[in-house]
């Protein structure tokens, strides 16, 4: 260490003046930093990496870069939403994947699920584990416990778990499932391994707001036992929707924000009926500000609700398919069987503003999920970026020559266009 000169002197009023400007302009570069520091945790930049396998992603995409940049004025007291369609790991992704990961098969929707406060699917079907008998094909499936830490990868953190296939191993396979979310970190609604359980709501603290999310199926294709196992409400005429209903109000009594997962619809339709239409309003009159619809394993239109009270709901009838991997499907047209490779993501903003929701930055980004002859190749590529060139080497083109990306862009258009929501795709 350095001695003192003893022929140092006080330093003049000038310098230090000068030693405090000069501290001042260090904290300030210390203070930014930190502030910088703080949105890129937030996910404000579109270079993202992931929690478990540091793997970065970067996305050129202008407008997922507006959404962050928009949700940074409200940092604490707004959520980024993702929502996403049908978990299904049918038999030819089973064989591709067997035991590896799915890093490269999400790899272009990974900055939609990163960026996120909360990315949400639909899980349809349990994740058993080979106790219980894996199986990607009718009339029950059971996928393996990498399932769950392939969504984890992808960062899809919520599962709507009531569907028609929840009880396909029945009570051991809901009680394997939550295990195995639960232990790969992904939180989930709609079914339940106790009584009391079912008795709770499920809410999420996300920054300073508290967002509840509810999961309920019309139909489950076996016998429900015991019987509060799954959330299912059969039609709009049953007693249980008005549970459904109910629970919602309470929900809106203690959270910021309520969100509904339900499987409805016709499993081969792309129409919305007139009874999802009048549940939704129902719920819309009822508190719930975001409904989000899976079932029919292919994509219906989106719309805004005004409830009774002047609200504004978002509804997302299907997103379709987010994970599927069957280029046949029995008893189906050819246009469904086109259909069926394709999805949506949904993005959406919970704004809280002087004590009142409001839900902005409304995307749709559609999705094809590609793979080529001999189910080889699989990867979810965006529709925007998808060619014809790229759809004549996928496997359905080898069955249908309308499969074309150009088609596909035509029927999306046509699905989503009069709900005046922002679709990313040209």
């Amino acid at each position: 260490m350095m001695n003192k000169s003893n022929n140092s002197k006080e330093p003049s009023s000038l310098e230090k003046r000068h030693i405090i400007g000069k501290a001042t302009a260090i904290i300030g570069i210390l203070v930014t930093c930190v502030v910088i520091a703080s949105v890129l945790g937030y996910g404000m930049f579109s270079s993202v990496v992931s929690k478990k396998k540091n793997r970065t992603t970067t996305s050129s995409d202008e407008s997922l870069e507006e959404v962050l940049s928009s949700s940074k004025e409200h940092l604490n007291s707004s959520v980024l939403i993702t929502a996403a369609g049908d978990v299904l790991m049918e038999e030819p992704l089973l064989e591709y994947f067997e035991d590896g990961d799915w890093m490269d098969y999400t790899e272009e929707l990974f900055p939609y699920f990163k960026a996120g406060d909360l990315t949400i699917a639909s899980l349809d079907e349990p994740i058993g584990g080979e106790e219980l008998e894996i199986s990607g094909s009718g009339p029950a499936y059971n996928a393996p416990e990498e399932a769950a830490e392939n969504l984890m990868d992808s960062e899809i953190d919520f599962l709507s778990l009531a569907n028609s296939h929840a009880m396909d191993r029945g009570f051991e396979g809901i009680k394997n499932t939550q295990s195995t979310l639960s232990g790969e970190g992904i939180a989930f609604s709609g079914t339940y391994a106790t009584e009391d359980d079912a008795q709770e709501l499920t809410i999420k603290q996300i920054h300073k707001m508290k967002v509840a999310i509810l999961s309920y199926t019309s139909n489950v294709d076996r016998e429900v036992l015991p019987e509060w196992a799954v959330n299912q409400y059969g039609s709009s005429e049953d007693p249980k929707f008005e549970v459904l209903l109910s629970q919602i109000e309470e929900a809106r009594r203690k959270a910021d924000a309520v969100i509904v997962c339900i499987n409805w619809g016709d499993g081969s339709s792309f129409t919305v009926s007139d009874e999802q239409r009048m549940m939704a309003q129902r719920m819309a009159d009822e508190g719930v500000d975001v409904i989000i619809g899976n079932n029919p394993h292919t994509v219906q239109p989106a719309e805004w609700l005004t409830g009774e009270n002047g609200r504004q709901v978002l509804c997302f009838y299907s997103l379709g398919n987010l994970v599927a991997s069957a280029e046949e499907i029995a008893d189906r047209d050819d246009f469904y069987e086109n259909m069926y490779q394709t999805g949506v993501l949904a993005q959406f903003a919970l704004h809280e503003i002087e004590g009142n929701l409001v839900i902005e930055d409304v995307r749709l980004i559609p999705f094809v999920n590609h793979f080529e002859e001999d189910y080889s190749n699989f990867k979810l590529m965006k529709l925007k970026d998808y060619t014809d060139t790229l759809s004549e080497k996928h496997a359905r083109h080898q069955l249908s020559e309308e499969f074309t990306a150009s088609y596909l862009k035509d029927q999306v258009h046509q699905i989503f266009d009069s709900s005046g929501i922002h679709l990313l795709m040209d």
